[in-house]
């Protein structure tokens, strides 16, 4: 088994990961290309809509190379980017709730007719974290 140097959460923009301030920093203290990281994320992202929030778990390998899981997406921005405030709001309709499925596919408002595993397991997440969140859908 191969030994961790570090690992750590961060909170990135759908297919806009830039050089810069926080990440270059973070990256840049144990040797990881910045660029390269940012080229992979943003493809990895390309089918979530560009500028949802995902949290993504980062483990740094000793021999500088590293692995990134896209953890969830950040619920709370996605809600309020509909018009709905988790501060007043328990509960959210079914409507709303697949409005924020939406915007996380990048569709543009539209769902898919079919709906293969990866979109189930999608919509699972979304609702797992909607409950986390102690939201319920109605």
């Amino acid at each position: 088994m191969v030994s961790k140097l570090a690992k750590f959460n961060i909170t990135i923009n759908a297919q806009q990961a830039r050089t810069g301030a926080p990440l270059s920093p973070l990256l840049g203290q144990y040797g990881i290309n910045c660029q390269e990281f940012c080229n992979l994320f943003n493809t990895r992202t390309g089918e979530i809509s560009a500028g949802t929030p995902v949290r993504i778990f980062f483990r740094i390998l000793p021999d500088k190379k590293y692995e990134f899981e896209i953890d969830r997406l950040v619920v709370g921005k996605l809600l309020r980017s509909c018009g709905v405030s988790r501060r007043y709001v328990r509960s959210i309709d079914l409507v709303t709730f697949f409005k924020v499925f939406a915007l996380t596919r990048g569709t543009g408002g539209r769902l898919p007719l079919e709906l293969s595993s990866k979109v189930q397991a999608e919509l699972r997440s979304l609702i797992y974290t909607m409950k986390s969140s102690k939201l319920r859908i109605k």
